[in-house]
């Protein structure tokens, strides 16, 4: 496609939810005017609400904003921003809208859709930022993109209103940088200017260039231990000239002398080399294929005491190890078949590695896995998913390179998908001599779309060329011993140049020493059963005292061996039970840390409730004791049981109370007024719910109306009575 003018260099996708309007604004503020970039703004919109975003950031920015439209040609210096219920993607440098759509399980992710179709359209030239918001759309979107080579920025958690999205991204290990918004609008301006705009080839025609090129990968060699001089030299230079641009650097030779000092820098770039590309449930077509083709033949006429084995070698983070066992379950599952599985994933990236043990997964992952599948071999935890218990059971992880370590053996499946693609030829028939090794006669090998076996065609048959599935074949030994020990460090040395060694590398140890001791005595018998007329000789003598020692000492050697495997295999199962053991006991720990942080919540959820109720008593009590003081009336309150609440000021005179006399009963209390059957009274007004009246005079024979209403609770239950006094001498001396 021929480049139309203003084509950007790079395109930038920002993704932002909850609290992300003032981190946009930050960001394109301090983007210079005449960047070589195109912005695509992704954020959380309600569908039914006109968004005012592009109004509102035209007036923080020089950049023109505009709201996208459906093929809507991509320009420098411009920021697209999503529409109101759509959803984005990006081909041929336009954009492509289409009406939002609800997923099954109601979520709603943007961000990943368009990154995702970001990354596979521009690669290298993709850019991902994660400005704030909560939940974690934008993860698999970023790491999308950092797996083609793009750069990945997450804002930092000190200027985030809401860390939940870049938060995601700084987990799941694809952030390249974490800044604020106005540091990665600095960034941005750096890497504008810098040769990473226009990726040039890795072998480069300055002789000093290569040379530096070379230095670059040995001193990775020589600081990590990862030797990447047989890779691509395309891959390997796009990651260098991806880190050089990170730093501002131009030159490979400034690079390497920048790795001299830097230390840490080697194992970033080795990280940066080694990144995972792999989901859940990858290419459905060829476990299609598999069930079809392949799980039939392994599964045929074999025991349960013959286990099912499988190799994924460059596992990544383990998602392709845990489908293979999930689709190999459900296959055994329908026929009623229980052999024992065995799934192997091995990586490079001790990091990896971990991560694929752990078995946890962001909630992304249900972009790949069915509702079903989630549900049936997935557990939901706080921030995404965790394979099931029987599953991990099956997967074993190991740290392992394929082209230097010894191989796995006996294994019925080995998938290595992607890998070869990124090693050159000598590499290539390295590892697939390695797997030849691995795999049982008639197993099978599955590879990548883009791989193949075509540069050792005696190792493989195809069983499916679309979907690149082969068998092994069964090669002669001496082949195999020809091919300048491709099959591992464990057979470096040329063996077909001694056939003496050649046979003890053929044949087991134990049919070694067995050969050895029969021919010791047959050489022995041989010596015996000659009439020899002379003397022996003392050699003679000397030789056969050294055979019997020879055979005593191969035999005890034999039977030492035969209790050495037998420990081995005692010690195997204690370590297996141990280890099962301590898997159960982790699951009733997590199952009772998840039990404690529930009852956590509703602890803390109930400690707000009595706090905000406690708050609310004491204002009632504030204003109470204000009502109270104020009031010129004598008014008792008590309870049910007549004990004595609550009294005001002016009670205390009339009715002869004092402070101590809250909680008693009213009628221990000798009171001022000449009250007949008063505690009977109350009762009768608790009891019957009506208004109890009449005057009454006190010691010096002033005269008061006492009136006695039920006290009722606000939710109208009776819990005791009001007695209120009130002076009316005045008016009875009036009438006399």
């Amino acid at each position: 496609m021929k480049p139309f003018k203003n084509t950007p260099s790079h395109i930038v996708c920002v993704g932002a939810s909850a609290g992300g309007l003032r981190a946009l604004i930050a960001l394109l503020k301090f983007v210079p005017q005449n960047i070589n970039m195109a912005f695509i703004l992704i954020q959380h919109l309600e569908p039914q609400h006109k968004s005012a975003l592009s109004e509102i950031l035209s007036r923080e920015t020089s950049l023109n904003i505009r709201e996208a439209k459906n093929n809507t040609k991509i320009e420098a210096a411009h920021v697209y921003v999503i529409p109101p219920n759509a959803r984005m993607a990006i081909a041929n440098l336009r954009l492509k809208i289409t009406t939002r759509i609800k997923r099954i399980d109601g979520r709603y992710l943007p961000i990943d859709f368009f990154m995702t179709s970001l990354a596979a359209e521009e690669k290298e030239k993709a850019i991902a930022i994660i400005l704030s918001g909560t939940g974690s759309d934008g993860t698999q979107g970023a790491k999308a993109i950092k797996n083609k080579g793009g750069i990945v920025f997450a804002q930092d958690e000190k200027t985030a209103n809401y860390f939940g999205m870049p938060g995601s991204v700084i987990a799941s290990g694809s952030a390249d940088f974490i800044l604020s918004p106005k540091k990665i609008a600095q960034k941005l301006s750096h890497l504008k200017d810098h040769g990473y705009n226009h990726p040039l080839k890795p072998v480069v025609t300055k002789l000093n260039e290569q040379d530096h090129f070379k230095r670059i990968l040995i001193l990775l060699r020589d600081r990590t231990g990862a030797d990447f001089i047989h890779y691509k030299q395309t891959t390997i230079g796009r990651r260098i000239a991806r880190r050089m641009a990170f730093h501002n650097i131009k030159t490979n030779a400034e690079y390497y002398n920048y790795l001299k000092i830097n230390s840490a820098e080697a194992g970033v770039l080795r990280k940066d080399i080694l990144i995972p590309v792999t989901s859940f449930f990858r290419d459905p077509k060829i476990f299609a294929v598999l069930r079809k083709k392949v799980f039939p033949l392994i599964v045929y006429k074999r025991s349960s005491q013959n286990p099912i084995r499988l190799w994924v070698p460059a596992c990544s983070s383990g998602e392709e190890v845990y489908s293979f066992a999930i689709f190999l379950y459900e296959f055994l599952e329908e026929r009623r078949i229980k052999p024992h599985i065995q799934v192997f994933g091995t990586d490079l990236s001790e990091t990896l590695i971990e991560t694929a043990r752990s078995g946890i997964y962001s909630e992304n992952i249900s972009e790949h896995v069915s509702v079903a599948h989630l549900r049936r071999f997935f557990t939901k935890t706080e921030n995404g998913y965790k394979i099931a218990k029987h599953i991990r059971d099956f997967c074993i992880f190991a740290k392992h390179d394929i082209t230097e370590d010894p191989p796995l053996s006996n294994m019925d499946i080995v998938s290595c998908r992607n890998l070869l693609i990124y090693l050159d030829t000598f590499l290539q028939n390295k590892a697939l001599s390695m797997m030849h090794y691995a795999l049982k006669p008639k197993g099978f090998l599955v590879l990548g779309t883009a791989e193949s076996v075509s540069n050792v065609p005696d190792l493989f048959t195809a069983l499916d060329k679309k979907e690149k599935i082969y068998v092994k074949n069964i090669v002669p030994r001496k082949n195999l011993l020809n091919m300048n020990a491709q099959t591992g460090k464990f057979m470096t040395t040329k063996v077909n140049k001694c056939k003496v060694i050649k046979k003890v590398l053929d044949a087991p140890l134990s049919t070694q020493l067995k050969k050895i001791g029969i021919a010791a005595r047959a050489t022995l018998k041989t010596l015996s059963s000659k009439s020899i007329a002379v003397k022996a000789d003392k050699d003679i003598v000397k030789l056969k005292k050294e055979f019997i020692r020879t055979v005593n000492r191969l035999n005890a050697i034999s039977e030492e061996k035969d209790t050495y495997n037998e420990e081995l295999k005692a010690a195997n199962e204690e370590i297996q039970s141990s280890n099962e053991e301590l898997q159960s006991m982790n699951e009733e720990l997590e199952t009772s840390k998840e039990e404690l942080q529930s009852t956590n919540e509703e602890l803390l959820t109930l400690n707000e409730e009595l706090q905000n109720k406690n708050v609310e008593l004491t204002d009632l009590n504030s204003a109470l004791s204000n009502v109270f003081a104020s009031t010129n009336i004598p008014i008792i309150i008590v309870g049910n049981d007549l004990r004595i609440k609550r009294f005001t000021p002016t009670a205390r005179r009339v009715m002869n109370l004092i402070p101590t006399d809250v909680d008693r009963p009213i009628g221990d209390i000798k009171l001022n007024l000449d009250i007949v059957n008063f505690e009977e009274m109350i009762l009768n007004v608790i009891e019957d719910m009506a208004l109890k009246e009449f005057e009454t005079k006190d010691k010096e024979g002033k005269w008061y109306s006492v009136r006695i209403r039920p006290y009722r609770t606000i939710d109208n239950k009776i819990d005791g009575a009001i007695i209120s006094v009130i002076d009316i001498d005045a008016i009875k001396r009036a009438h006399e």
